[in-house]
């Protein structure tokens, strides 16, 4: 799904919104895209963790769980970035077109793979994202679990190479979470040896810590140590954030 940037007017119209949140919020003047090979076009990728903890609030004072928070959230960035779809003219009436998308909960690989459709029958493949589609999809997403991320993100990638096998794009991976993964390691691991000019990646990180828990705190520190040594890794602490509108506007501010 190619994205087109931010230009200067429209980055500064949603850094003048008003935001909200808890102490600890990455300010949306901070918030950067990575730095991307100059001339490619850039595809976005969504790694959505789809864990058992996305059932807790997303704020102190509100309502709406964190799951609740990306079901109505990614849908609005959705209907944004899809609108820039470079292959979904192809796509009418296949149920095809929009955001690749996949769900992190397990450790298990992704299984079955079809190289011909660049997909997997696995359930935490979701497909393309779309405005059509992407509520019931993520609706079905959230089966709880643990927060493993690399099976995503190797599903990610192995359907991007079939897709794009000539090298041409740019693959962006965004990945929303709350919380620190369980193979952190192994995503630290990930991001150092393959973060570069052809592979970007940005991370959203929902929630807030209840005293006495500090998984969203640890996760926050463990991106942010993550971005500052290296310019194509970028992170949003969303910290306390429970406003679908400004959690799509931040997340924007990272994928185009």
């Amino acid at each position: 799904m190619e994205v087109q940037s931010l230009t200067a007017t429209e980055r500064a119209v949603i850094e003048s919104m008003p935001t909200t949140g808890l102490p600890g919020r990455t300010p949306r003047s901070s918030i950067e895209r990575p730095i991307t090979a100059p001339g490619l076009k850039k595809e976005v990728i969504f790694i959505i963790d789809a864990s058992g903890s996305n059932s807790e609030p997303a704020s102190p004072d509100s309502p709406m769980t964190k799951q609740e928070l990306l079901e109505v959230g990614i849908p609005l960035i959705t209907g944004k970035l899809a609108g820039d779809d470079a292959e979904a003219v192809n796509e009418v009436g296949t149920g095809k077109g929009g955001c690749r998308s996949f769900a992190a909960d397990e450790p298990g690989e992704f299984r079955d793979f079809d190289k011909e459709e660049a997909e997997f029958s696995d359930p935490r493949d979701l497909g393309d994202l779309n405005e059509a589609n992407v509520q019931e999809k993520l609706h079905r997403a959230f089966r709880g679990g643990r927060t493993f991320l690399m099976p995503a993100i190797h599903a990610a990638e192995r359907c991007f190479q079939a897709e794009f096998p000539d090298g041409d794009r740019v693959m962006e991976i965004v990945i929303f979470t709350d919380g620190k993964a369980d193979d952190e390691d192994k995503v630290e691991r990930w991001v150092r040896d393959m973060a570069g000019p052809r592979c970007v990646v940005g991370t959203a990180i929902v929630g807030y810590d209840e005293p006495g828990d500090k998984r969203h705190a640890r996760a926050v520190a463990s991106w942010k140590k993550i971005a500052d040594g290296n310019p194509y890794v970028t992170m949003a602490a969303l910290t306390g954030v429970s406003r679908p509108e400004e959690f799509a506007l931040d997340v924007q501010l990272m994928a185009a």
